[in-house]
């Protein structure tokens, strides 16, 4: 099965805002290798940045490293368990907790409380942090989904306005909920079962209520919904869409390289109360969630790249390479294609091309720099453009 890429997630580039970061292009002059990234720990898969690169946070398939100005980078070794990551503002949430750029614990309170916990998505703002748990047994077969949100600031026992807990009931015996928080603080979930729905908590608990109001709630098209994005004012929804042959080999199961040809990706764009504004679709497989392009308009990146607005594919380019893009504030994307570095325009032009100083292909999406710098990974290298 396809592993999606994590979007880019950081305090300028968040899951919130879909890989979409507050700053502007600028012109650059080339790409360099900026540090060696140790073998033992595999293939990168992300670079996060706070705002001025003094901190560069590289996570791989065996371990993460932080590099911090001259100073010796430093590693851990990664646990077999599902992980992302984000920075706030003295640090960084990886995993199963909140950390500062020393790995040191920074809060009391722990993201997993036990190995049947994996956290899913979270938020860390001030003292505030937002999560979405799932708990699995392997015998007998169960899952549960649960969303927490902590005042941190608060005593063992004080419960403010944003202190809560959901379980989400759910009869499929082997459920799949995917999670979002949007930029104003709500978890964003799909819950796959047999008839699909949306659910969208709001930030603070309900008038004389231990739980936080539903804000939306409503039930899906039956699709294999996959990845969830919120571009601002907006909920984007990513649905697996296979010919009918293409259903009959794989079970019915998306995300298989071999069955390029026969994919279809449609978005569903919603509003951020749930109601449908508009939908496409792409002829590839999309392995990103939706990237906002600004003023309305969405990415979809994966074995392809294309624009799309209202409804309508304003440009669209497949590729037999694996894709990986950033959007800038002004809409333009930083893409990755095999070797290549490329910074595309709004209406789908290359305004500029890097390649790797060794060839070697780039295995993250690009992560930007508050001053419009760009880094990358590859496997042996963290590189910079300039």
């Amino acid at each position: 099965m396809t592993q999606m890429t994590p979007s880019y997630s950081s305090e300028y580039g968040s899951a919130a805002r879909s890989s979409r970061v507050g700053v502007r292009r600028r012109e650059l002059q080339g790409l360099q290798q900026l540090h060696p990234l140790d073998p033992a720990f595999g293939a990168p898969e992300f670079v996060l940045l706070d705002a001025h690169a003094s901190h560069i946070f590289v996570d791989a398939k065996k371990g993460a490293t932080i590099f911090a100005g001259n100073a010796p980078p430093h590693s851990i070794e990664r646990w077999d368990r599902p992980r992302f990551a984000t920075i706030y503002e003295r640090g960084f949430v990886y995993g199963t907790g909140a950390m500062d750029w020393n790995w040191e614990k920074v809060k009391r309170e722990s993201l997993a409380h036990s190995d049947l916990e994996d956290p899913l998505v979270a938020q860390f703002e001030g003292d505030h942090l937002l999560y979405v748990m799932r708990f699995s047994t392997e015998h007998p077969p169960l899952r549960r989904y649960n969303v927490y949100s902590r005042d941190l600031s608060a005593g063992e026992k004080a419960r403010g306005p944003r202190d809560w807990e959901v379980i989400i009931d759910i009869d499929t015996p082997v459920p799949t909920i995917v999670p979002a928080i949007d930029a104003n603080g709500r978890a964003v979930l799909i819950v796959n079962e047999d008839e699909p729905r949306l659910i969208v908590l709001g930030r603070d608990r309900a008038p004389d209520s231990k739980k936080p109001a539903r804000e939306a709630e409503r039930a899906l098209p039956r699709e294999r919904f996959y990845a969830i994005s919120t571009p601002l004012g907006s909920i984007a929804l990513l649905s697996a869409q296979l010919t009918k042959d293409a259903d009959d080999l794989t079970g019915g199961t998306p995300l298989h390289r071999d069955m390029a040809s026969q994919w279809r990706t449609r978005v569903r764009v919603l509003s951020e109360r749930g109601a449908d504004q508009w939908q496409a679709e792409v002829p590839f497989e999309v392995l990103e969630p939706a990237i906002d392009g600004g003023d309305g308009a969405i990415y979809l990146v994966g074995n392809g790249v294309a624009r799309a607005e209202g409804g309508h594919i304003t440009w669209s380019a497949p590729s037999r390479k694996r894709m990986r893009a950033t959007a800038f504030a002004t809409g333009e994307l930083a893409l990755a294609v095999g070797s290549e570095l490329r910074i595309v325009g709004r209406d789908g032009t290359i305004l500029q091309t890097f390649k790797t100083p060794n060839q070697e292909p780039i295995l993250t999406p690009p992560a930007l720099a508050a001053d419009g710098r760009v880094y990358v990974a590859t496997h042996s290298a963290l590189l910079v453009a300039n």
